[in-house]
């Protein structure tokens, strides 16, 4: 058996460097996330400091609410 400083066993090892993989994955899955979720904030708001706006979709309907608490529907 392989014992590194601390006294680890080499399977020990093995684990930590796993675990530090997967940490380093999720961060950079939550900076990904954290980023689209800027971005979707922004486009709320740029539609929301309208006082009426409008919006084109295809295949779906996009409700907007504006600054007079009117709905906009198409």
């Amino acid at each position: 058996m392989t014992i590194f400083q601390g006294g680890l066993s080499a399977h020990h090892g093995i684990k930590i460097a796993q675990l530090k993989l997967q940490k380093n994955n999720l961060m950079q899955e939550q900076l990904k996330l954290t980023a689209e979720l800027s971005q979707k904030n922004s486009i709320s708001q740029i539609i929301s400091d309208q006082d009426l706006a409008q919006f084109h979709s295809i295949g779906e309907t996009i409700i907007i609410t504006t600054n007079n608490n009117e709905v906009a529907s198409r």
